[in-house]
């Protein structure tokens, strides 16, 4: 499985936003800058994650987007969603009609429980716990 663009800088971008405080509005100009992404492109990211209610939008000289709930209470399944839909290993586990092998499969169940085991962890990963590095590779381990 390899997540998209979309995911990867989406994430970056609100991890920014996490870092810079609650009450304190980011201007997509300086995400862009700090991102090397075009203005352009974090618009319809933002777009995104702003209707699925996890980054507020002001306007004005001190406008920008801040996060809509406090980093804790994001998660990164939350961002990838918002980004690109259901996470899935593979097409047919979301999109049963994708694959007219589905129904007797051997290796669908496999895909299904990998993509489930995926958005269970995903779903314990808030936006907090990757600012503070909280997320180490000995933890997803031996969990």
């Amino acid at each position: 499985m390899k997540f998209s663009t979309r995911v990867r800088y989406g994430m970056r971008a609100m991890l920014e936003l996490a870092q810079s405080g609650e009450d304190r509005p980011v201007p997509l100009t300086v995400l862009a800058q700090r991102q090397n992404l075009s203005i352009k492109y974090l618009e319809n990211l933002f777009h995104a994650l702003r209707d699925a209610g996890l980054v507020l939008a002001s306007r004005g000289p001190h406008g920008g987007y801040r996060l809509a709930r406090p980093a804790d209470g994001i998660t990164v399944l939350e961002v990838a969603q918002a980004l690109d839909g259901r996470v899935h290993l593979v097409e047919c586990v979301g999109n049963p009609r994708f694959c007219d092998q589905t129904n007797h499969c051997q290796t669908f169940p496999l895909w299904a429980d990998l993509s489930r085991v995926l958005e269970v962890r995903m779903a314990q990963i808030s936006l907090s716990m990757l600012v503070r590095n909280e997320l180490s590779l000995v933890e997803v381990i031996h969990e």
